[in-house]
């Protein structure tokens, strides 16, 4: 597990906080470590990559095209 990817005590890892809170300065740096683990599930079970929809539209934005480009086999770090 690399250091982007640690969580708390309940399984929540930097992306998920960052994202939840519409912080998309945060959310970008972290995607561009290259390293990031999107489908990283706390102990509700939800990943970033199932909690797109409810993020803030900025966050919402952002996920989606790394999640289309990652899906295309695209360079997105």
């Amino acid at each position: 597990m690399t250091l982007v990817n640690c969580t708390d005590g309940h399984g929540v890892t930097a992306l998920h906080v960052a994202a939840n809170a519409g912080y998309d300065d945060v959310v970008k740096a972290l995607l561009e470590t290259g390293d990031i683990d999107v489908d990283s599930k706390p102990l509700q079970g939800k990943s970033v990559r199932m909690l797109v929809r409810s993020y803030p539209k900025n966050v919402q934005q952002i996920l989606q095209e790394y999640l289309v480009s990652r899906e295309m086999g695209m360079d997105v770090g």
